[in-house]
């Protein structure tokens, strides 16, 4: 029998809400992008007035994984070449970066880890469009980029007691939100959807953060895109100390999105290769 010690909901809810705000050039976009009937004049001109942001998508729009012909000089074009979910991914990117450089002490993760772990899923995602049968939703780019987003706060509560229980459980066959529930009584994608929510990300967004390590046995094709991006970063090795069940790609999953066994070691490769070139451009 495995001891449980549950965390004061309370306190939890209040440090999600004390998560430093997104600037407010993002926050913005992500409010115009929650809606259904946003245009791309519109993010087109909340982007244009950000010179930092701005100067960021056209790097990514000119990288040597997108550019295609005529380099691209303007934030309309950018936004074509790129996509706008992706354009939501690449936005949120920057202000989060430093944040989840941090080291994740209450996860055990160092430096940085936290942070390519995340891009590395949002370019799962990414590079699976073409992949599978089903098109990747707009909104799965951003989603797996924040899908781990509860360890910073989740990582407060944590001392080395809770560690050893939470272990405890994954090596009795727990998946980690399993064990997280089972030990504190909530898991790190609620607390990363309550962060989500402060920062009025589309609700889409938030229910795919909020079941961030399950598919809800299909219930919306993003949870499955999301749950592939975590497993395929988890695979290039961005996450040190998954659990084996954690890197195993469900076959209904599989099913549902149409992603061929065969297709998957070359989508491994990929990614490795993006991954390099993407922190390259954060870098800069």
């Amino acid at each position: 029998m495995i001891c449980t010690a549950m965390l004061d909901q309370t306190l939890v809810t209040k440090a999600a809400a004390a998560v430093e705000p997104l600037p407010p050039t993002v926050s913005r976009l992500a409010s115009a992008m929650g809606r259904e009937d946003y245009g791309l004049r519109e993010i087109e001109q909340i982007i244009a007035y950000d010179p930092v942001l701005t100067g960021r998508l056209l790097r990514i729009a000119n990288s040597a994984a997108l550019s295609t012909g005529a380099p691209i000089a303007t934030v309309r074009a950018a936004i074509l070449k790129i996509g706008a979910g992706r354009v939501l991914s690449y936005a949120l990117s920057g202000p989060l970066s430093k944040q989840l450089q941090r080291p994740i002490a209450g996860y055990g993760l160092g430096q940085g880890v936290l942070w390519r772990h995340l891009v590395a899923s949002a370019l799962a995602v990414e590079l699976m469009d073409g992949v599978t049968k089903q098109r990747v939703p707009s909104e799965a780019f951003a989603a797996a980029l924040l899908h781990d987003l509860g360890q910073v706060v989740m990582a407060q509560f944590l001392d080395p007691r809770l560690l050893q229980l939470i272990q405890l459980a994954k090596e009795q066959g727990m998946s980690s939100r399993e064990a997280e529930v089972e030990i504190l009584g909530v898991h790190q994608g609620e607390v990363g959807a309550l962060v989500a929510q402060e920062w009025k990300l589309p609700d889409r967004i938030v229910r795919a953060i909020a079941y961030a390590g399950t598919t809800v046995n299909g219930e919306d094709i993003l949870y499955d895109f999301v749950h592939l991006g975590h497993v395929l970063a988890g695979r290039v090795g961005e996450y040190p100390g998954m659990p084996a069940c954690e890197l195993e790609i469900e076959p209904d999953v599989a099913q549902r999105v149409g992603l061929a066994a065969e297709s998957v070691d070359p989508l491994l490769e990929r990614i490795e290769e993006r991954l390099g070139e993407v922190l390259r451009i954060y870098a800069a």
